[in-house]
């Protein structure tokens, strides 16, 4: 999921992924009225994503000026943006208006190759160009495809992984210090992989006052931005309890905080602050509340698959963003990705693409960088 203000990001002005969002009435099958044959063009986009990712880049308009529309792409046109690019944990029913749009775009010649890029986004020198990669939701509700993503991930980076564990999964999936799942967190931490809390429930029960959060609660997650709405005083309660828990199951300290579809509000912000967490990130940077420093900077590659035109966009921002100049690349997979194969597909790619130009690494390692 994008960030806002974080929706169009530029590469010193010479590549944009531009996330957008058109309304849509998917159930009956109509468009707005200039979004015409942009059906065929999803069509011809998923059946690239299930051969082979890089075509998304590849077989594109060609020209000066690059272009890839996904999905029903009126709004892009007009510069009309949101940031919904599918919830990531849930798998719900669809048919209701306002689904995604993905434009990727940029101008002078070729400048997805990697001869154009501009110099990497974040600060660390080229010589640290690190990979992060991370399971999210971790929980017993998820066990099992848990298991199947660290399958998918330990080839390519062994036990150097981020584990962001959800404490009781909305509501009704706790984590029971002494039960079967507890006993395997600790073990997974005694590997060496890193410990994150993520939210305590990943359920969003706000009433959000503001018009910005009301925004993000729609269009970027369904009901899962825990943090989007919650006061200092509840976040922080929820980051000790939680903290508390998680600690105390796997023996030592958590590395950082996620909250629930990269969403915060500014009270939660302070109450992370206030926690002296180490690590957190968005989806656009990661930073240390403990000290404020910015740590790292470039967007998460992550997959949505809850409808398909979500599953087309993501695949295509995966395909152009594990080649970007990005000196700190994130990779964040969720327990649904291991249920799609094009997913699986492009997860193995992007780690394959990363792992051959950059070394695996813990988000502390970035403390000392």
């Amino acid at each position: 999921m994008v960030g806002l203000p974080g929706v169009e990001y530029a590469m010193k002005r010479d590549l944009v992924v531009e996330i957008a969002v058109a309304a849509i009435d998917r159930k009956a099958g109509r468009r707005n009225r200039d979004q015409d044959g942009a059906g065929t063009a999803l069509d011809h986009l998923m059946s690239l994503a299930r051969r082979d990712q890089d075509h998304l880049v590849t077989e594109a308009r060609g020209g000066a000026k690059f272009g890839l529309g996904i999905g029903t792409n009126a709004a892009a046109g007009g510069r009309i943006k949101s940031a919904d690019v599918g919830n990531t944990h849930r798998q719900q029913k669809t048919g209701g208006v306002g689904e995604l749009q993905v434009k990727v775009c940029s101008s002078g010649p070729n400048l997805l190759a990697p001869a154009h890029w501009p110099p990497q986004m974040s600060g660390v020198p080229s010589s640290r160009r690190l990979l992060l990669a991370s399971i999210h939701d971790v929980s017993p509700r998820f066990e099992s495809e848990v298991d199947r993503l660290l399958d998918l991930l330990e080839p390519h980076v062994g036990k150097r992984l981020t584990m962001l564990v959800v404490p009781n999964h909305w509501g009704d999936a706790p984590i029971v210090p002494g039960s079967h799942f507890a006993t395997r967190l600790r073990a997974w931490a005694d590997e060496g992989i890193e410990m994150f809390l993520h939210g305590f429930f990943h359920r969003d029960d706000s009433r959000h006052t503001n018009a910005a959060e009301r925004l993000k609660a729609r269009f970027m997650t369904a009901s899962e931005g825990e943090f989007l709405g919650l006061s200092r005083n509840r976040a922080a309660e929820r980051i000790d309890e939680g903290r508390t828990l998680i600690e105390d199951v796997i023996g030592r300290p958590i590395e950082g905080f996620v909250a629930p579809a990269w969403l915060y509000s500014r009270d939660a912000l302070e109450a992370l602050s206030d926690a002296a967490v180490p690590i957190a990130e968005d989806h656009m940077r990661v930073w240390s509340p403990r000290t404020g420093r910015q740590l790292a900077r470039g967007p998460v590659i992550t997959w949505a698959s809850r409808t398909r035109f979500r599953l087309a966009s993501s695949l295509a921002a995966a395909s152009v963003l594990r080649r970007a100049p990005i000196g700190v690349l994130r990779v964040g997979v969720h327990p649904p990705d291991i249920r799609h194969p094009a997913i699986v597909r492009s997860i193995e790619k992007t780690l394959a693409a990363a792992g051959s130009s950059r070394q695996p690494a813990a988000y502390a390692e970035l403390l000392t960088a």
